[in-house]
């Protein structure tokens, strides 16, 4: 049977999922703490047509992400998780999860010091969700490997496969090698652990709110400045004419507290010929 394809109406392939946005990240023990990483992402997708009657067969989506430090400080941390799915012209589609969108090299999350803070279940669960428009698709992805997880690390990545229901037979007791069982896309699952400490920000809406911080200490920084100024003038006045400028201090204060008085006498007067 026949897998149908996207309707045209969902090009650009991101429709309204931002093709910018950046992750808020907090530490998964004290989700109420500031944020202790930023991490921009950026997606990807395309769509290429084949066949003599020109309709769409090969999809892709590739989610770049980079951890985003103060100053112009780059390459401390980044990747790419991504998937392609294949359409032939008898119907079948395979899905294939990966690193990048043309291979089923293994996918692995290159931010150090953020490892599990659910960075990398956020970025599969937007993969899954995208393949999930096949459902009929056969998945593959990369075998588990040895070498690709140290010490007890293989223990968190088989967790981490098994959430998004990647289910691989091992060829060891301590499950650190294996190989993916067939699967199709509808059998895969889609989670939501990552919003209990990260927040995905449209990064349009992120360089608007920077924009209005930045324009609102502008105006802040003015308001001090002059500020500033007419007090160094007052004591620049009060330097160069130390009797006269007590003088207009005293008269103020006699002033203010003449005028509090008399507001106080006024309201006191109200009341008594109030009926």
């Amino acid at each position: 049977m026949p897998i149908a394809s996207p309707p045209s109406d969902r090009l650009p392939l991101h429709g309204l999922t931002p093709r910018l946005c950046v992750l808020d990240v907090r530490d998964r023990t004290d989700p109420d703490a500031p944020a202790i990483a930023w991490v921009l992402v950026e997606r990807q997708e395309a769509a290429h047509r084949g066949g003599l009657d020109g309709t769409l067969r090969e999809f892709s989506i590739q989610l770049h992400y980079e951890r985003i430090l103060p100053g112009h400080t780059f390459g401390s941390g980044n990747g790419c998780f991504a998937a392609h799915c294949v359409q032939t012209a008898d119907g079948r589609a395979v899905v294939t999860l990966g690193s990048t969108a043309l291979a089923t090299e293994p996918i692995f999350l290159d931010l150090p010091g953020l490892e599990g803070h659910r960075i990398g279940t956020y970025l599969m669960n937007e993969i899954v969700s995208w393949a999930r428009r096949w459902p009929q698709a056969e998945v593959r992805c990369a075998d588990l490997e040895e070498g690709l997880a140290i010490g007890e690390n293989h223990v968190r990545r088989n967790r981490f496969c098994e959430q998004f229901g990647l289910v691989f037979d091992f060829n060891d007791a301590e499950r650190k090698t294996g190989q993916l069982r067939p699967t199709r896309v509808e059998s895969l699952l889609t989670v939501d652990a990552w919003q209990r400490n990260i927040v995905a920000h449209d990064a349009r809406t992120c360089f608007a709110d920077m924009l209005h911080d930045i324009e609102q200490g502008r105006r802040n920084l003015e308001r001090s400045v002059r500020s500033n100024d007419a007090l160094a003038a007052e004591l620049q006045h009060a330097r160069s004419h130390p009797l006269r400028w007590t003088g207009a201090q005293l008269w103020r204060s006699a002033a203010h507290a003449f005028g509090a008085v008399s507001s106080a006498c006024a309201t006191r007067l109200r009341r008594s010929f109030a009926p």
